[in-house]
């Protein structure tokens, strides 16, 4: 499959076809993405490996007859899952040519990676197990809770909820900070443009601060109580 040409929008469209095509229901449920993975492909073997460090998230290799993915033991349960899942975006939408490598947490890692090919896998991932058509609705009554909301309590609650870390929350918040406005402002899920970070700074659009919002009002809090 071509993906070279894909913008958040297209992603997003083909990581929405493929959960509704392999996920049990047409509700949305959290996600176990070890167990869909099992149940999913065929001929496929999870290993779990004890790392040199926790930056490397997860291994793929995706051959013609067989299909394997290592996950890091040195990273937590819910970071193992986004990790799965994030390789399992590279098995569904990538070239077999990207589907034998070594995957990082770090940027700056010495671990050659695709910047294109690796932002697919972590915003498909992220969409695949946070929809933002579930994510948004969800995240929003959470900060319109009766004062003090924390931050601490909302993004813990979500990543309890969605089986991730709160970092993957706080990503997730940044990502949809555009559309989390569009939907404030009175436009319908199916309404929401979809745009990238990148995408929004080339166009001059300005958005809510929505994590700095949030640390605004526990320290708020923090303040009225000392």
């Amino acid at each position: 499959m071509d993906t070279r040409y894909w913008n958040k929008a297209t992603l997003y469209r083909y990581v929405d076809a493929l959960r509704k095509g392999i996920c049990d229901s047409s509700n949305f449920s959290p996600v176990d993405s070890e167990k869909l993975a099992m149940r999913c492909i065929k001929n496929l073997t999870i290993e779990k490996i004890s790392f040199l460090n926790s930056d490397i998230c997860g291994i793929l290799y995706k051959g013609n007859y067989t299909t394997s993915i290592a996950l890091n033991t040195k990273r937590s349960p819910e970071m193992q899952n986004f990790d799965c899942m994030h390789e399992l975006i590279h098995y569904f939408f990538h070239d077999i040519e990207y589907c034998q490598r070594i995957c990082s947490d770090k940027t700056g890692s010495t671990i050659r990676q695709d910047a294109y090919i690796e932002w697919q896998a972590n915003e498909g991932a992220a969409q695949f197990l946070m929809p933002y058509q579930d994510f948004i609705p969800r995240f929003l009554p959470l900060i319109a809770q009766s004062f003090p909301c924390t931050s601490f309590q909302t993004v813990d609650d979500l990543a309890q909820f969605y089986r991730v870390t709160p970092a993957v929350i706080e990503v997730r918040i940044n990502q949809l900070s555009y559309e989390i406005d569009q939907y404030r402002q009175g436009r319908s899920l199916e309404q929401i443009q979809l745009l990238s970070k990148k995408k929004r700074e080339q166009q001059g659009i300005k958005v809510t601060p929505y994590l700095a919002l949030l640390d605004f009002a526990l320290d708020s809090f923090i303040e009225s109580v000392v």
